[in-house]
């Protein structure tokens, strides 16, 4: 997140002590000559004390709250904000500094008051803390309120807005298939702001709750849980190009009982979850971005009119996450497609759109406790997901046996229930809220457990396995290595590689030892052009059986042949099969991966007992320049794990394959497969890289945010040790001097930036694009020879954290 910037009086304070400090500096030092008096210099005009703002006469400090924020401190020094000063939000200037700041305001619900209808007092300021004045003058602030059901009846606590409206049929393009006549949708009030300075003000609702008959009658009860929730959106700036909604904070919320009393809070999920993959997650115009905001409209009292979906968060969020689960319960295509067109259709101008089908959930969809709340202090309820269950919240992903009733006339709203397959309970029907008599934690099948199969268990039961490489010897060019390795339990028990079940190759176990060089950036071949990888089963790049780039890959069979007794700590010494190439000048990198058998002598399915331990990555000299952290992968991918469970939790042993030599030719389509190259490809949903292949993922945020997987700095350009990007393995598999490739900037923006204008920029400023790699430029031609950070680098003009920072 952006930092405040100074503003020009600290600047110039800071300048002052500087020139202060330099010159106490240089006052020890030996005299040189007297220079000649300078001329005098103009009278400056007459200045405000910090301690006299007002010009009373009287010190500001500690006697005087120069701004009328409640508290006497060096915001004093900053004006008056309700007259004028730099929080004046009804001055469109005062917006745009605050919009260039790059962070939206801060707004906190302090109390809420019902006589008749509700009263909300909150403040708002920026984000240093100031005050902000005339909110209403730059921004639309609306809020809702909702009673909250304790659970009851089978059914878990659920919210009920007191602000509700009907949709109808719009008739405008595009037209719905309005499924449903009518349709209950809770609303925001608009109501009514007024500034009460000091940044504190009140909005008061329109809607008197304790007497609700429209469109809907809603009761009002004091001892029941409320919360408020409001949203903030500012206005753009006329004649500016600076995105005040930029401004818009996240919704706040108050949770209380009226009657008074502890409230519930049913935080069964949270805000943070979300952004774990969203970023900063921002929906209907960027105008409502918490999980807790969310649930004031989002609860089952809310139907879509066109499609006939319910909204209530639980199964929307469900339906939309498990698109995937979903179809793969269709006879028909389509049949299970979740759709919402929104209030008057206000989604987007083309229905395909609205489709969540096309949603691409990027980890295991039973992760329940990736988006779901444990329980936690202050969180009554948090664990509600575990001991509940019921048809339409199950029915978001299982959407099979999910039946609705016909809808009430009035509302739009159904009764649903729940019909089980024919080989379980005979196909029975079970109206929602006698779910738990099965489910939730009293029942045969517990909800939470019943999750934890497959990518859950198997992510398990690799924390059971620890892979370390101790030490690797004889590792220079020309060297046949020595590497130490070990594996213990969580505990630190070391097993027993050659003789335990859980490394048995008849329970489905294996175990890679790689080495790849060079830690500058890997290619696994020579100064001459060739590729050595190869495998300890004798397949090999030379012999035309793999594909360029291959590491050297010792495996479990070989590895249990090679070593001898066990080392003293439990470690096994393994003499490598093959031997480091002469021509080559670097350092290695050796990895350790694979998925031992977690569940070994037990009767579970084979897939079950892949233990997808965290892979290791041992650099005996220097080690390979990080650019992306694991764990923001893992943010939204829960957890790592590719090729059938043998490279798992660390993108870093990624590198041994996925390397700036390695391509692929296959049907006529030819592409590359180094990470990073390959990454962007995937994650912007290239139409062209692997024929298309990547063209239907959806990038949960901006992809334009590189911190969300890179190191910060990391990513203005290519490394300076960054080899060209082969994207044609060429006539000859064992050469990487006949591959076709783009220096490493112009590839990696180049997967973004398509277009001809893009590539033209990229040539210009010395990036080659589709040249043949030459011997004697050592793989490139060299990064060197792209001027991309004289414009892009840090500090640049256009420097790109300008533009793709958080």
């Amino acid at each position: 997140m952006a930092h405040r910037k100074p503003d020009g009086s600290f600047r110039r304070f800071f300048l002052s002590f500087l020139l202060i400090s330099v010159g106490a500096v240089l006052a020890g030092c030996d005299d040189g000559d007297d220079g000649r008096d300078g001329t005098d210099g103009t009278d400056g005009a007459t200045g405000l004390s910090c301690w006299d703002l007002n010009e009373n006469g009287i010190k500001d400090f500690p006697d005087e709250d120069t701004n009328g924020d409640g508290v006497i401190d060096v915001n004093d020094c900053r004006g008056d904000a309700a007259a004028g000063g730099s929080g004046d939000l009804s001055d469109p200037a005062n917006v745009e500094k605050l919009a260039e700041e790059g962070e939206p305001i801060e707004v906190e619900i302090t109390d809420v008051t019902i006589a008749s209808a509700p009263v909300v007092t909150m403040t708002v300021t920026d984000a240093d803390g100031n005050p902000l004045s005339n909110l209403g003058d730059a921004a639309d602030v609306t809020c809702a309120i909702a009673k909250l059901h304790p659970a009851a009846d089978g059914f878990p606590s659920m919210y009920e807005s007191y602000t509700n409206t009907v949709e109808t049929p719009s008739g405008v393009e595009p037209l719905s298939p309005d499924l449903l006549d009518r349709a209950r949708q809770a609303a925001r009030d608009s109501g009514t702001l007024v500034d009460l300075s000091g940044g504190e003000y009140t909005f008061t609702f329109d809607t008197d709750i304790a007497d609700v008959t429209e469109p809907f009658a809603v009761s009002y009860e004091p001892t029941l849980t409320h919360k408020v929730g409001c949203e903030i959106r500012f206005s753009g700036i006329d004649g500016s190009d600076v995105n005040a909604e930029e401004l818009n904070p996240d919704n706040p919320t108050y949770l209380f009982v009226p009657a008074g009393g502890d409230p519930s809070s049913k935080e069964i999920a949270a805000t943070s979850n979300c952004n774990n993959c969203h970023d900063r997650f921002a929906i209907h115009g960027d105008g409502r971005f918490t999980y807790d905001y969310c649930q004031n409209c989002h609860n089952p009292y809310t139907r879509d009119q066109d499609y006939a979906e319910l909204l209530d968060l639980s199964h929307m969020i469900h339906s939309i996450h498990g698109s995937a689960a979903r179809a793969a319960q269709e006879t028909v295509e389509g049949e299970y497609s979740f759709k919402v067109l929104g209030y008057g259709e206000r989604f987007s101008g083309d229905a395909a759109t609205d489709d969540f089908s096309e949603v691409t959930y990027p980890q295991a969809i039973n992760r329940c406790e990736n988006c779901h709340n444990t329980e936690t202090e202050g969180a009554t309820e948090a664990g509600d997901w575990r001991v509940t269950a019921t048809a339409q919240v199950c029915g978001g992903c299982h959407v099979s046996g999910l039946i609705a009733s016909e809808p009430d006339a009035d509302t739009g709203l159904s009764t649903y229930s729940f019909q089980h397959p024919p080989e379980v309970l005979g196909g029975a029907i079970v109206p929602s809220g006698a779910c738990t008599n099965c489910h939730g934690t009293n029942g045969f099948v517990a909800t939470d457990e019943v999750h934890f199969v497959g990518r859950p268990l198997q992510e398990a039961l690799g924390e059971n396995f620890v892979f370390e490489i101790l030490s690797a010897e004889n590792v220079a060019p020309g060297d046949t290595p020595t590497i130490t390795i070990r594996v213990t339990d969580q505990d630190g028990n070391p097993y027993d590689l050659v003789n335990d079940p859980e490394f048995s190759t008849d329970n489905g176990s294996s175990l890679n030892l790689y080495v790849a060089w060079t830690t500058d950036d890997v290619y696994n071949g020579d100064e001459n052009g060739l590729l050595l990888g190869e495998r300890s089963d004798g397949r090999s790049v030379q012999a035309g059986n793999l594909d360029t780039g291959y590491p050297f890959r010792m495996r479990l069979q070989e590895i249990q042949a090679a070593v001898g007794a066990q080392n003293a700590d439990g470690s096994y010494t393994v003499p490598y099969f093959a031997t480091l190439p002469v021509d080559y000048t670097g350092d290695v990198m050796i990895a350790l991966g694979g998925h031992p058998a977690g569940n070994a002598g037990t009767d579970a399915a084979p897939d079950w007992q892949r233990a997808l331990a965290k892979s290791a990555v041992f650099y005996p000299g220097t080690p390979r320049a990080q650019i992306v952290k694991a764990e923001n992968c893992q943010n939204c991918h829960g957890y790592l794990s590719f090729h059938g469970g043998n490279r798992n939790g660390d993108t870093q042993i990624c590198l041994v394959c996925h390397n700036s030599d390695a391509s692929f030719d296959e049907d006529g389509i030819t592409f590359g497969i180094s990470f990073g190259y390959m990454i962007h490809n995937i994650h912007v949903a290239s139409d062209t890289y692997l024929g298309g292949e990547f063209a239907e993922v959806t990038y949960p945020q901006s992809i334009a945010n590189c911190q969300a997987c890179h190191e910060e700095g990391t990513y203005n350009a290519a490394r300076a040790t960054a080899r060209a990007i082969s994207t044609n393995p060429g006539a000859n598999l064992a050469r990487w001097d006949d591959d076709t490739a783009t220096t490493a900037s112009s590839a990696q923006c180049g997967s973004c930036h398509t277009s001809n204008a893009a590539q033209g920029h990229f040539a210009s400023n010395g990036g080659f694009i589709d040249v043949t790699k030459d011997p004697g430029l050592l793989g490139n031609p060299p990064v060197g020879q792209e001027a991309c950070s004289v414009c892009h680098g840090a500090g640049a003009t256009f420097d790109t954290t300008l533009y793709h920072g958080d």
